[in-house]
């Protein structure tokens, strides 16, 4: 191999085609000078979301700057950025677009409204599982300024085909996201802004918290009741007995359907710390997971019965819902369950698994957690609860010091690949402090020998809440 060529492979390595520019940061040329676009945030973000009219039975899945998705019907390359897959076909029957290094370059224009937008135009791609398109599938993706959409706006965003030509099937993306508002690139690139609280907050909005996000503070919401719950220091999170809240993106005074923060989980570990020092016998200190909001059976979002679009596995307030119960504990156990639906997240559900496939920390070691330094875990003191969301397991983990305590949760295998659409669709955090008497709590601590019914003077407490 010549000098030149090393030299030319080890630049387009570390700077991206000569452009001094990173692997998914564009400067495209206009009439008016160049306009920037990086989509690094959007790097590890997965969408899936259905194609509209006709073809209602199909879905997009695509991953922005990547190759993570897998397919069965391709011609070139064994995984791509964007994927098509009928309702009851997970692997997927059509490839769309792959991620080709930057090959495929965007054109800059403005929509009817005069939003910038970023077309990337692939080529066709061949297919072997679908004659209907016997000359391939091209894929047009569209990345249109919306400066409020964090990552994108579910509403307005689209998947869609338009008439087919000489063999080829087109399809279309229309993502309105804040990641296509043109940024400055390079050298000359802006910092990234400190979080900052001092956003507006009231209403239901109880008040602004910091949440570690692949290594950035962020600057998240709690929504709920304030008269039960309160926040100290951005990072602690105190809820009073039969409270309930919901991290969101955004510090809205009211309950909307996409306020909240929708976190994809898979292959990413979320830990935080826990207080369960005042949480007895009979009560519940959660920590779980939801694809809200809730849809009704007209396909749109629905308030339910408390209007804050909440939704879970067990139709609380009348609506169902993908759940992933992290964290169901008080100070003798801990109980983790992941809970399937009939139908994939993002639409109307109809009914989902209640019992869900539970893991209780004491049957799998009586002495892994509980009060009292006897234990490996002592509840008496606070301690780091973190939980890993891997393809093929789910791992928790405990530790307190030098003690650690850790179990795999829902040992089945193929619950746990199901549970990955809502990982990748995208999941709510969501904490509550409920219990009531012995009789409604036993499946959760009566092997634990405990006894009475739920003390409610207690606070559940979870802080330094970090995903990685």
């Amino acid at each position: 191999m010549s000098v030149l060529l090393l030299c030319a492979l080890v630049l387009d390595t570390v700077f991206g085609r000569f452009d001094g520019l990173k692997a998914c940061e564009f400067s495209v040329k206009t009439d008016n000078g160049t306009r920037g676009l990086d989509l690094t945030p959007l790097t590890g973000v997965t969408i899936i979301m259905p194609e509209q009219s006709p073809n209602e039975a199909y879905y997009l899945k695509y991953t922005p700057c990547a190759n993570g998705v897998s397919e069965s019907c391709y011609s070139s390359g064994n995984s791509m950025a964007a994927q098509m897959y009928g309702s009851s076909d997970s692997v997927g029957n059509g490839i769309l677009a792959l991620w080709d290094n930057k090959q495929t370059t965007p054109k800059y224009s403005k929509t009817s409204t005069g939003a910038d937008k970023f077309t990337f135009e692939y080529p066709a791609m061949g297919v072997t599982c679908n004659n209907g398109c016997y000359n391939g599938r091209q894929q047009e993706i569209n990345f249109i300024c919306d400066a409020t959409a964090d990552p994108y706006d579910k509403t307005r965003s689209q998947f869609y085909e338009t008439p087919k030509t000489n063999g080829i099937c087109y399809y279309h993306l229309d993502l309105y996201t804040k990641y296509a508002c043109p940024v400055s690139l390079g050298p000359t690139k802006e910092p990234t802004k400190s979080p900052t609280t001092n956003e507006t907050c009231n209403g239901d909005c109880v008040a602004p918290v910091i949440i570690k996000e692949n290594g950035q503070s962020m600057v998240r919401y709690v929504m709920g009741d304030s008269t039960m719950v309160k926040v100290e220091n951005q990072n602690k999170i105190i809820l009073q007995h039969n409270a309930q809240v919901q991290i969101a993106a955004n510090g809205s005074s009211a309950y909307g359907p996409y306020i909240f923060q929708e976190y994809k989980l898979l292959g990413k570990t979320l830990s935080y710390t826990v207080d369960l020092s005042s949480i007895g016998c009979s009560c519940n200190s959660a920590l779980y997971l939801v694809t809200m909001p809730g849809y009704g059976s007209n396909g749109q979002p629905a308030p339910g019965q408390y209007g804050t679009y909440y939704c879970d596995a067990n139709d609380v307030g009348g609506e169902w819902c993908w759940e992933f119960d992290i964290q169901e504990a008080n100070k003798y156990v801990t109980a983790t369950t992941p809970h399937s639906c009939d139908q994939p997240p993002g639409g109307f559900i109809s009914n989902c698994d209640r019992g869900g496939c539970g893991t209780n920390s004491h049957n799998v070691d009586g002495s892994g957690i509980g009060p009292g330094g006897n234990y490996k875990i002592n509840t008496e003191q606070e301690f780091r609860y973190s939980i890993s969301f891997e393809s093929s397991s789910i791992n928790v983990v405990l530790t307190q010091g030098s003690n650690t305590f850790s179990y795999q949760a829902c040992n089945n295998g193929g619950y746990i690949s199901n549970m990955q659409q809502a990982l990748d669709y995208g999941m709510v955090i969501v904490m509550s402090y409920w219990g009531n008497t012995y009789d409604t709590m036993k499946w959760l601590d009566d092997m634990t020998g405990c006894q009475g019914d739920c003390d409610t003077s207690g606070q559940a407490i979870f802080s330094d809440i970090e995903i990685s």
